[in-house]
């Protein structure tokens, strides 16, 4: 979310509504929750996946900064999000993905349906939470955006 309003911040003046899918992971929308009111960010849960792309479209490009949606979702679903991307890059917002990354050897990479940022974690890989959470983490961006923050991958 974050990522998504600084990579071109002249871009993002007045655009300050964020997306969310209904069928994030509930520690995911906590976490969200929390860092928003602190960027002044405000965090919209959409009513329905399958009216996800209404809800932008009804946003806007004045307003809707970004959306979030979990691939595959907190019941284990596989949507097909291209559509989503679509409307939230005609928006001029960015699309996050949250994912599982051994999930993502077997589906269709979100950089080929048009995300332009995702993230996850590796913690089911074996690693230990006591080594440090933030190397239980990936995060991989379409673009190279300069953030001091930011691992810098390419699709």
């Amino acid at each position: 979310m974050c990522l998504a309003s600084v990579a071109k911040p002249k871009f993002n003046k007045g655009k300050k509504v964020f997306l969310v899918s209904p069928s994030v992971a509930p520690q995911t929308l906590a976490v969200l929750q929390t860092r928003a009111s602190g960027f002044g960010i405000e965090l919209k849960i959409a009513e329905s996946n399958s009216g996800l792309a209404q809800e932008i479209e009804a946003l806007g490009e004045e307003k809707l900064m970004g959306a979030l949606v979990q691939y595959p979702d907190v019941n284990g679903d596989i949507k097909d999000w291209e559509s989503v991307a679509g409307k939230v890059k005609s928006a001029g917002g960015k699309l996050v993905v949250a994912s599982d990354l051994l999930a993502l050897t077997m589906l269709k990479p979100p950089g080929e349906w048009g995300a332009d940022i995702v993230c996850g974690n590796t913690q089911r890989f074996g690693k230990s939470q006591l080594i440090s959470s933030s190397r239980l983490t990936f995060r991989c961006t379409r673009r190279i955006w300069w953030t001091p923050r930011c691992l810098h991958l390419v699709y």
